[in-house]
């Protein structure tokens, strides 16, 4: 059960008083901040808490210098300012989701999801929900067992070894400090149930997975409108197969109970997968969403990418690949790969909304969604819309056939 104990806000508030009263510069208590938080829930914190929170977050970004444990300390800050007030997470699904933690564990912002770092930044994530698993505290030895298997199978896919056993332990023993900080700091739970432990670490590998596939997604359109075709074609096979990978982790999330979750899922109202700004990218950059779900509640709190869109500051692989039939420089095997490597990613992409509906239809039922929508009916409503635009999957459908089942370069 939730603890009731509201101690862990005095907590907070003490640690920042004392922080912002210090006489000398001194270095954040992150830790005994995430310390406290993790005893009792982010639903415990209050308003005053949270100001205090607020007025150190102040103070520690006016240093000049930042070394890279005050980066995480602000990503600390970022994800709980705006947090638990009135028993409801205010920060939004990038909030719950402690996204500004896991952000500073790049060296550069810009490295945040990147291809080339992609698979250190999953692993350790699933590699620290197995570890929790394996060591949590449980008379359900039959659930926990089902948890490790999922996770293991999942570990083992990213780490393309599918048939051998990774050490969680082994994982998480390559990180640099700064990530197993980052790591640590970015469990933020709203409740003290250990259920939420893997909702939260699922959902964020799912938004560090998006992330990744949008840089996939970007280079396959710069690619194309430099007439680079087999490059696209690497870029989106690329994609596809990192999306398919991350699908994995639906089989261990389904493992959560409906009571289970549903202890912990009332304190998330105002956080929703909805704003993933991440995943609506996903699709912005593979095709232009119609002006009514654009004025739709998908958009309405990630009007950032809803702007972005509407001045036309995307260009669709859609678009771009509309002009395949113009790439006469490229061979006919090569545009083949790219037209394969394309449905492979709108078929994977089908499949992820599938596993998502079926998952929420088990779990909450007729209830409303956290985003203000109306739950499991919003989500069958887009569940056969497709990646790409329609006369664009028939081009690439034509240009696919029988002998061109051959995906394209890396993983």
């Amino acid at each position: 059960m939730i603890a009731q104990s509201l101690e862990p806000t005095d907590t907070v508030l003490s640690i920042c008083n004392d922080y912002l009263s210090a006489t000398t510069t001194r270095k954040f208590p992150a830790t005994a901040i995430v310390q406290a938080i993790q005893q009792g829930g982010r639903r415990t914190l209050t308003a005053s808490a949270v100001d205090a929170l607020a007025r150190s977050r102040q103070q520690l970004s006016q240093m000049d210098d930042r070394p890279w444990e005050s980066a995480l300390a602000l990503g600390l800050l970022d994800t709980l300012v705006p947090s638990a007030v009135g028993g409801q997470t205010g920060a939004g699904y990038a909030g719950y989701l402690a996204l500004p933690v896991l952000q500073a564990a790049a060296t550069q912002p810009q490295a945040w999801g990147q291809p080339d770092t992609y698979g250190r930044l999953a692993s350790a994530l699933v590699a620290d929900t197995l570890e929790f698993e394996q060591q949590a505290a449980t008379t359900d030895l039959r659930l926990r067992a089902t948890r490790i298997r999922h996770l293991s199978r999942l570990l083992a896919e990213l780490g393309e070894q599918t048939h051998a056993i990774i050490s969680a332990h082994a994982v998480l023993g390559t990180l640099s400090q700064r990530e197993r900080d980052a790591l640590r700091f970015s469990v933020l739970p709203v409740s003290t149930l250990r259920h939420e432990y893997l909702f939260l670490r699922i959902l964020q590998f799912f938004e560090l997975t998006f992330v990744t596939v949008n840089h996939e997604l970007a280079a396959a359109s710069i690619a194309l409108i430099a007439g680079e075709v087999g490059a696209a074609a690497v870029h989106l096979s690329s994609a596809a197969k990192r999306l398919r990978r991350a699908q994995r982790g639906w089989p261990a999330l389904a493992t959560l109970q409906p009571a289970a979750f549903h202890q912990f899922r009332d304190y998330t109202t105002g956080s929703s997968a909805l704003q993933s700004h991440a995943y609506k990218l996903m699709e912005a950059y593979c095709r232009r969403p119609s002006e009514e779900r654009l004025m739709s509640r998908a958009y309405h709190d990630i009007p950032a990418i809803r702007d972005k869109i509407q001045a036309g500051r995307i260009i669709t692989l859609s678009d771009t690949l509309r002009n395949v039939n113009r790439l006469s420089t490229a061979d006919v095997e090569t545009v083949a790969a790219l037209a394969h490597s394309a449905r492979r990613l709108d078929e994977v992409y089908l499949a992820w909304k599938r596993s998502h509906y079926s998952l929420a239809g088990r779990l909450i039922g007729s209830r409303p969604g956290t985003g203000h929508t109306e739950g499991v009916s919003y989500l069958q409503l887009n569940l056969d819309e497709h990646l790409f635009d329609a006369d664009v999957l028939e081009l690439l459908r034509q240009r696919t056939g029988p002998g061109h089942v051959v995906e394209a370069g890396r993983t």
